[in-house]
């Protein structure tokens, strides 16, 4: 069995047991990383990761494989980024879209507070039998929103690029993206994402970005 369809498989996501979550994300970002690096124009497990429908893990790995892939290419052969700015506009809609469950989610729950001592993965793990599913929903995509601004962070250009756009077209995406970090600075209750999000907003500005 072809190891990548096995791993990224929305109807039957991957799982070797709620014992080996962190290890089977590990293993996921891993294969997405090395397949990028081989061949970055294969984008059919990108496309999978990226879909609306599929599971918010999914959406985790795929943030996280683009971060390493921005953060950990000491090689100079290796592709870059670039190769994937076409999808841009799919990753802003992912950024919207998880932001507003979180701050829906909050609005609805007592703060829920991130724990720096565990990661995501664990978190998923230890909440899966601990909390009612709408908090654990709010909880899982809250690491999954700092994921997505600390990707922003890393590369602005990779969530402002548009190309073919007008440029009213153009101007209301970044105001959009702006906006949305900007809502994220006072959250008292998200003090890393709202750090990650002061740090984004300075690398947005600066005027290689601009």
């Amino acid at each position: 069995v072809d190891l990548k369809a096995l791993l990224f498989n929305p109807t039957k996501p991957f799982s070797r047991g709620a014992g080996s979550q962190n290890a089977d994300i590990d293993l996921m970002i891993d294969c997405f990383v090395s397949c990028f690096r081989i061949n970055p124009h294969n984008n059919q497990h990108f496309k999978v990761c990226l879909a609306p429908t599929s599971p918010p893990t999914f959406h985790f790995v795929l943030v996280n494989s683009l971060h390493r892939i921005i953060t950990n290419s000491p090689l100079d052969w290796w592709p870059k980024i670039d190769a994937v700015y076409g999808y841009s506009g799919e990753l802003r809609i992912m950024f919207s879209e998880t932001l507003g469950r979180v701050i829906q989610g909050c609005s609805t729950h007592a703060p829920l507070r991130m724990t720096p001592s565990l990661t995501f993965k664990e978190k998923m793990t230890s909440l899966k039998f601990k909390e009612k599913t709408t908090e654990m929903d709010t909880r899982s995509y809250k690491y999954l929103l700092l994921a997505v601004v600390k990707l922003i962070h890393a590369d602005p250009k990779l969530m402002l690029h548009n190309p073919g756009k007008q440029g009213h077209e153009i101007q209301s995406s970044t105001a959009e993206l702006i906006t949305g970090l900007v809502q994220l600075v006072p959250q008292a209750n998200m003090t890393e994402i709202a750090q990650e999000a002061m740090e984004a907003l300075l690398v947005l500005h600066q005027t290689e970005t601009i």
